[in-house]
């Protein structure tokens, strides 16, 4: 009998979320293949346990997310092009990439549990029923929008769901998945208003922020109704207290971990159980995810394949110590530069596999740079005051010549600078897809580097275990 691959995904997520913070005999379970979630959702410590479990689904998506997408870009480069990095980087995926498996899997995990809290919100009687909503919608959003920038067209979940109901659920218009992403952000802002936690929680500063670059990324962007967003963060006296720090340095120090800049960050403690970064297995406690992270350690020469997500020498001649005196440092590992291994810096770990370095997901510094984006629009230039200004506070911390006054901002300079800013931050891929600028840069990327792009592989496969057992309900990706 063939395996149903919402039936894996529907037990693990379950199981998972419930040993976040429940002892195994503590569950009651009907059957292998479905837990009885009951105690839990009786309980008012249930749904805090949900919730946690929903974060540390979370965790799992950082690992692999730096490889689809730096590794699909001209930032990002592995140290041997074996296996799967080298197809990744030379653009000869196929529909096996097991890194897209993973990806699409963990993600959908993570909305299973939201959907778990929102399907059952009015059993909530948490005195913060309103925060749990609200973190559970913005997680859904946030995952939504992972897998559309990274699929295109794909379903979108908004209940919890057996597996006899994927044929309720296909693939959706991309503009259709960005209104319910939308929808959901929307959501998370008005339940989360009078919310306020650390970076690695949702609220409502980072939903805002994350709407607005779904404005700017959906198929038909909305550049004004991002600029309204962006303008209330923009205020360097914004309610949520977000600012540029003094220091870039500062905002990748292993001691300074969600620190104003932050707007949103994945949390990991070092030392901690090993982690679990892939889901080859379908047993269920091979899913659980430690709070330790590996992929810092994969971005270094002692990491898998000797190095991946290392700097290509088009990334090093962008980023140099004369043209960038503050920003190469922290951006490159001083002890290899000049190697053909050039590391990564942003993110180095603190405790080798067992790494306890946050993953950051947003900054301030990338909502001011989106906010010129905003206000350009669809114009290769701009020469409004509030954009140029926006632009230049980053400029300024960086300790590079600002745009004087009178001077325009071209479209093609914004994209340079949150390639620099941004660098090893997974934003190059859809920064030039945003821009319209992905075929023709990587094209020529390409051809300098005998790789073999195509405007197909701005999507990621489909991936074909779940064609398999889905008997191929869902649609490939053109070229796979």
């Amino acid at each position: 009998m063939k395996t149903n691959f919402l039936k894996i995904l529907y037990t693990t997520a379950v199981v998972s979320l419930m040993l976040t913070s429940c002892s195994v005999d503590e569950l009651t379970i009907s059957n292998p293949n479905e837990p009885d979630k009951t105690p839990t959702l009786n309980d008012p410590s249930g749904f805090v346990s949900i919730l946690n479990g929903m974060y540390d689904g979370y965790q799992k998506i950082p690992a692999g997310e730096f490889l689809i997408t730096e590794l699909r870009s001209d930032n990002g480069v592995s140290a041997n092009g074996d296996g799967d990095f080298g197809d990744i980087e030379s653009f000869n995926m196929t529909a096996d990439l097991g890194e897209a498996a993973n990806y699409w899997t963990n993600n959908y995990k993570v909305i299973l549990s939201a959907n778990i809290i929102l399907d059952n919100q009015d059993r909530i009687q948490n005195s913060n029923k309103n925060q749990i909503i609200g973190e559970a919608y913005f997680m859904r959003a946030l995952s939504h929008f992972n897998l559309a920038r990274a699929f295109g067209d794909v379903p979108f979940i908004d209940r919890e769901i057996t597996p006899e109901d994927f044929e309720e659920y296909p693939r959706l218009p991309l503009s259709e998945v960005y209104q319910k992403i939308v929808s959901d952000f929307n959501a998370a802002i008005s339940n989360l208003e009078s919310f306020s936690a650390k970076a690695n929680r949702g609220t409502a500063g980072a939903a805002k922020s994350l709407l607005a670059k779904v404005y700017l990324s959906a198929p038909t962007p909305n550049y004004a109704q991002a600029k309204i967003l962006l303008d209330e963060l923009v205020d360097e006296n914004n309610s949520y207290g977000y600012q540029l720090l003094d220091s870039f340095e500062n905002v990748f120090a292993f001691d300074n971990e969600l620190n104003e800049e932050i707007i949103f960050a994945v949390s990991y403690e070092s030392l901690s159980t090993p982690p679990i970064t892939s889901d080859a297995r379908d047993d269920s406690s091979a899913q659980v995810q430690g709070d330790s992270q590996r992929f810092s350690i994969d971005m270094t020469a002692a990491g898998r394949a000797q190095g991946v997500n290392l700097a290509t020498p088009e990334l090093q001649a962008l980023i140099t110590a004369a043209s960038e005196p503050i920003r190469f440092p922290v951006s490159f590992l001083s002890s290899t530069v000049g190697s053909n291994r050039v590391e990564n810096n942003k993110f180095q770990p603190d405790a080798d596999q067992n790494s306890g370095r946050d993953w950051i997901v947003l900054r301030y510094s990338d909502v001011l740079l989106m906010h010129a984006e905003a206000i350009m629009g669809e114009f290769l230039e701009t020469s409004d005051a509030d954009a140029i200004t926006s632009y230049n506070r980053v400029r300024e911390r960086a300790g590079v010549a600002p745009i004087a006054g009178g001077d325009v901002l071209t479209k093609e300079a914004l994209l340079n600078e949150r390639r620099v800013e941004l660098a090893f931050e997974n934003h190059r891929l859809y920064d030039l897809i945003r821009f319209n600028q992905a075929v023709p840069i990587l094209t020529q990327f390409s051809n300098d580097n005998g790789y073999n792009f195509s405007a197909n592989d701005l999507l990621l496969p489909i991936p074909q275990r779940e064609r398999d057992v889905t008997d191929n309900f869902y649609p490939q990706n053109p070229g796979y």
